[in-house]
């Protein structure tokens, strides 16, 4: 209806076994994908499955109303200095509903892992985007292609 406030939705994060996960691995290939090529991560499906599926690379699922509308890759690096959890990234559509659940989801399983950090990798916007969440830059990543060793040539 016009002029009236928008309900906001219910937000559901959760946390799937690796079995559980693997029901949508496809689903996720699709998202994830493109976010991973920013990174210094490349999966084929398969390779995703096989991650997920060892419990190496964790996903947590974010909803509304039931719907599926976001997700984050986890793993947990040892860095020397104690174990940090990586999130290698996020995606997803609406994020203002969920942001908040999925960084307290997050902090509750870095506790529970023993993890001494939060590491988010992402591209620019998820800088301002974290930072309300009290996220600083800790490193900047640079990256130049090297002739005929990129799909550019």
């Amino acid at each position: 209806m016009d002029g009236m406030p928008r309900q906001s939705p219910d937000v559901r994060i959760d946390s799937p076994a690796p079995l559980a996960a693997m029901e949508d691995i496809d689903r996720y290939y699709d998202w994830f994908s493109p976010a991973l090529d920013y990174f210094r991560y490349t999966y084929t499906k398969d390779e995703l499955a096989a991650d997920v599926s060892s419990g190496e690379i964790m996903i947590v699922r974010a909803y509304l109303d039931d719907e599926p509308v976001g997700a984050c890759l986890l793993r947990g690096v040892d860095t020397g200095d104690g174990l940090e959890l990586l999130v290698m990234a996020i995606v997803g559509e609406q994020t203002e509903y969920w942001q908040a659940a999925l960084d307290e989801t997050l902090i509750g399983l870095a506790t529970e892992l023993g993890a001494k950090y939060l590491t988010v990798e992402g591209r620019e916007g998820w800088r301002r985007r974290l930072a309300a969440f009290g996220y600083t830059i800790h490193s900047v990543v640079m990256r130049k292609p090297i002739r005929g060793k990129t799909n550019g040539q």
